[in-house]
C-alpha cells in the first residue's frame, strides 16, 4: 500500500492534532490545545488551561511557556478537563509534535487520577515526518506559529504540518523509509494502550531505536564538524546523562558534548545539570533524579528534541556575538 497524498489524501485526512504544556519536569499539563480535522479541514479549536496538582511550577517550565500558578489557580485540575475532552480522543487519530512527550503526559495525567486509557485509532509524529523541530518546520513550509509554547498554537502548527505531509509537500528521508499510509500509522492495541506500564517494545520500539540508528537527526556532525567545536559557555562544565531511546546515537551526541565543553556523567550525582530523557528512560535513574531535585539541586530535564535545540541555539547565539 502506498501512502495516500494529494487531493484525496486530504479528503480523506480526520485526525486530532493536541499539544500539552507542563508545569513540572514530571510532565504534569497546565495547558492543552485541541485542533479538530475533518476531511482536511481545520474545523474546530480547543483550548484548556489545566491546574497541575498543588498548582506547582518549576521555574525551567514557566520560562518555556510563561503560564503561572496565578493563571491556574482558578482551572479545573485534570480529571474536571478530562470529562470535556475525552471524547476528541477515543477511536480517532492522534498527532502531536514530538508526539512520544505529548502522550507521556497524557498517560501519566490519566495514571495519577486512576482514570481509563482512550483507543486510538492510530498515532503520529510530525517531527519524525518532517525531521526538523516545530519552528524550523513552520519557518520551512510557511506556516503561522502564532505563539510558540502556546498549546493551542502549536497544535494549530502541528495540524497544518500534517496536512503538507498529506498532501505530498513534505519528503524527509525518515518519513518515507517509515511511513506507508497515515491511517494504518502506529496502531494500538486496546490490551497494550490499558496497561501503563507495558513495555513499549511491542509497538514498535525496537524498530523506533533502529530507524534513529538511520536517520540520525545529528549525522551532520560529521568528524570534521565535530573537531572544529569550541567550548561554549553553555556547555563548559556542565554534567549530562542520556537515558532511553533517543532519535539520536547517544555515543555520537556525548562527542559533541564533550567537544562543546561538557561531560558525561555517570552515574547520576549532585553535580548532573542535564538530563535528557528519550523513550522509555531507566525508572532507576528517574527516580535518582527526582530524589536530587526534590532535594533542591537544579537538574535540567529535556527531551532528546530540545537537546537538538540546545546544540542548535548555542552554537548560533556563539557565531551572533562573534
Amino acid at each position: 500500500m502506498h501512502r495516500l497524498s494529494g487531493t484525496n489524501a486530504i479528503k480523506n485526512a480526520n485526525f486530532i492534532a493536541i499539544d500539552f504544556e507542563t508545569a513540572t519536569t514530571k510532565r504534569m499539563p497546565c495547558q492543552i490545545g485541541i485542533v479538530v480535522v475533518k476531511e482536511g479541514t481545520i474545523v474546530e479549536k480547543i483550548s484548556k488551561l489545566i491546574q497541575p496538582p498543588g498548582n506547582r511550577y518549576s521555574d525551567q517550565c514557566v520560562k518555556v511557556h510563561k503560564i503561572t500558578p496565578e493563571i491556574t489557580k482558578r482551572s479545573p485540575t485534570f480529571d474536571q478537563v478530562w470529562n470535556d475532552i475525552k471524547s476528541y480522543f477515543e477511536g480517532n487519530f492522534i498527532i502531536a509534535h514530538n508526539a512520544s512527550f505529548d502522550l507521556d503526559v497524557l498517560k501519566k495525567s490519566l495514571h495519577a487520577y486512576n482514570i481509563p486509557h482512550p483507543i486510538f485509532m492510530g498515532t503520529s509524529c510530525t517531527y519524525e515526518l518532517s525531521g526538523m523541530s516545530l519552528v524550523d518546520a513552520c519557518n520551512t513550509y510557511n506556516i503561522p506559529l502564532c505563539s510558540h509554547h502556546d498549546g493551542l498554537c502549536d497544535a494549530e502548527a502541528c495540524a497544518q504540518l500534517f496536512l503538507k505531509y498529506l498532501n505530498g509537500e513534505i519528503n524527509n528521508i525518515a518519513s518515507k523509509s517509515n511511513i506507508e499510509n497515515y491511517e494504518s500509522i502506529r496502531p494500538l492495541d486496546k490490551q497494550i494502550f490499558n496497561n501503563p506500564h507495558h513495555n513499549f517494545d511491542s509497538i514498535g520500539y525496537t524498530s523506533f531505536l533502529e530507524e534513529c540508528s538511520q536517520n540520525d537527526p545529528l549525522k551532520d556532525f560529521n568528524p570534521d564538524l565535530i573537531s572544529s567545536l569550541q567550548p561554549l559557555s553553555e556547555f563548559i562544565n556542565k554534567r549530562f546523562i542520556i537515558t532511553g531511546g533517543t532519535i539520536f546515537n547517544r555515543d555520537h551526541a556525548y562527542q559533541i558534548i564533550e567537544k562543546l565543553g561538557g561531560k558525561k556523567s555517570s552515574p547520576i550525582s549532585k553535580s548532573l545539570n542535564y538530563a535528557i530523557l528519550g523513550k522509555e528512560p531507566g525508572p532507576k535513574k528517574i527516580e535518582q533524579i527526582d530524589n536530587l531535585k526534590a532535594e533542591g539541586y537544579n537538574i535540567n530535564i529535556i527531551s532528546d528534541i530540545e537537546f537538538i535545540e540546545l546544540i542548535k541555539s548555542s552554537i548560533e547565539l556563539h557565531y551572533e556575538r562573534q
